[in-house]
């Protein structure tokens, strides 16, 4: 574990951080006790530890978020750079339950990792479909990671730690999961994702909070369609309708954000080249894969096109 700053840490706990360079100095006006961070760090689980934004092991990712969390709290691996969050309803039926499952098992084949928040419906299904595929996966807790909530999922929770996952929180220890602490929570599982995917949603709540967030920060958004007839699925039509998130309806929509995806090598064709039908030629992706990468780049301000000709802008 890596050594904490006492006195910053204690500015942090007590909610007086501010970046200031004379944290011990504000510290001790203010009566704090360095004994505090000493009994946290008793408390902690053995497979636990805190990690500063100073840190090494600090996701590069978190930076992208307005104001930046200074401390997580980690038990387990932190995720993989290119995690997808799950996100949607907790009022979901057993048929959306079916589809979830299936179709999130199947993006596990396909090399995704699962991030997402451990609450009912939409969260723990897309958990327990990668646990059932022998697969890690990552918990976003609201509160202390002594608080994790709902109980009823805590056989999820500590099967995520077992399978090579992790557990993370912005809170420290005694935390109980408070309704304010989850708009927080959907900011950092925003940030921890390289995108969204939106599976079943009302119009108002958590979910869009997410999806406001993960569009400000420069996460793409996906969302799986659903009976207009039902409101958990109207979120979902609303957003590909506004044009906040890109419709998919299977799990091949998604293969831009697969692990053995050439993204990257694209971007250095489409430099060279400049031309997207002599790029496709020379690329070793389908015609598909193609087109979604492209527009990828494009949605993310990386390339422009006009016709068969493109600009690369980063």
């Amino acid at each position: 574990m890596e050594t904490i700053n006492v006195w910053d840490w204690l500015l942090w706990k007590h909610k007086k951080w501010d970046g200031a360079a004379d944290a011990e100095e504000r510290a001790r006006e203010l009566g704090l006790c360095p004994d505090e961070l000493e009994e946290e760090l008793e408390k902690l689980p053995s497979d636990a530890r805190i990690v500063s934004s100073d840190g090494p092991e600090y996701p590069d990712s978190l930076r992208d978020l307005t104001n930046p969390p200074r401390y997580i709290y980690v038990r387990g691996q932190i995720p993989p750079a290119n995690a997808l969050a799950f996100i949607g309803t907790r009022r979901a039926t057993r048929w959306d339950e079916e589809l979830i499952r299936g179709f999130v098992g199947e993006l596990v084949a396909r090399g995704h990792h699962v991030l997402s928040g451990g609450a009912f419906g939409v969260d723990i299904w897309s958990h327990q479909a990668a646990l059932q595929a022998g697969s890690p996966t990552t918990i976003v807790v609201p509160g202390g990671l002594d608080h994790m909530s709902p109980k009823r999922h805590l056989p999820e929770f500590e099967a995520a730690l077992e399978g090579g996952g992790g557990i993370l929180s912005l809170q420290p220890l005694g935390t109980q999961p408070f309704k304010s602490l989850y708009a927080p929570r959907n900011a950092l599982l925003a940030a921890l994702s390289s995108g969204v995917v939106v599976l079943r949603s009302g119009e108002t709540g958590g979910t869009m909070i997410t999806v406001e967030i993960a569009k400000r920060i420069g996460r793409p958004v996906y969302a799986l369609p659903g009976d207009p007839r039902d409101d958990t699925c109207r979120g979902c039509l609303k957003l590909v309708k506004t044009g906040a998130a890109q419709l998919i309806w299977e799990p091949a929509h998604l293969s831009a954000h697969e692990p053995s995806s050439t993204k990257g090598s694209l971007i250095d064709l489409l430099r060279t080249t400049e031309s997207l039908h002599t790029a496709f030629e020379q690329s070793t992706l389908e015609w598909h894969q193609f087109e979604e990468q492209v527009f990828e780049l494009e949605i993310r301000g990386q390339i422009k096109r006009l016709g068969d000709v493109v600009k690369v802008t980063t």
